[in-house]
């Protein structure tokens, strides 16, 4: 069983990632305690460079978590709690995002390329550069949004709430 090294008194706390073992990610606690716990339960995980590519992944609570770089190809992030969370450089070409919580998250120079954001909240969320090319925005919160330099060719911006 994983047990994260000792965290002295000017130790970072944060969270470590096992590897996938079927659809359920673990993490380290980042309390100091020896037990992982699922993703499920995580407030912070680092997935920075992970293959997380057609992965189910509806309904998580990955509140501030980092996957920037990630390959999220055709993930499925429906419902997910993902607000803070950094997916810079990620590639999410057909990811599902559908009623996810996306406030303040950050997609700055990310693929989204046919990306369903169907009903998401994006509040303050950053696109800057970002491609959006085809991607479904549909009935989303766009309030404070950022679309610097981002590509919104063909993209479906039907019923927005700004």
């Amino acid at each position: 069983m994983f047990s994260p090294p000792p965290l002295g008194s000017d130790a970072v706390h944060k969270f470590l990632v096992l590897p996938i073992v079927s659809t359920m990610l673990l993490v380290g606690c980042g309390d100091g305690s020896s037990t992982p716990a699922p993703v499920g339960n995580a407030v912070y995980a680092d997935f920075t460079f992970q293959d997380l590519s057609g992965r189910d992944l509806r309904d998580l609570t990955l509140t501030g978590s980092d996957f920037t770089r990630a390959n999220l190809v055709g993930t499925d992030l429906t419902g997910a709690g993902l607000s803070g969370t950094v997916f810079d450089h990620a590639d999410l070409t057909g990811a599902k995002l559908a009623q996810a919580d996306l406030t303040s998250a950050s997609f700055r120079g990310a693929i989204l390329s046919g990306a369903d954001l169907t009903g998401a909240r994006l509040r303050s969320a950053f696109f800057n550069e970002a491609n959006l090319t085809g991607a479904n925005l549909k009935d989303s919160v766009l309030i404070g949004v950022k679309f610097q330099g981002a590509d919104l060719t063909n993209v479906d911006l039907t019923d927005l709430a700004f």
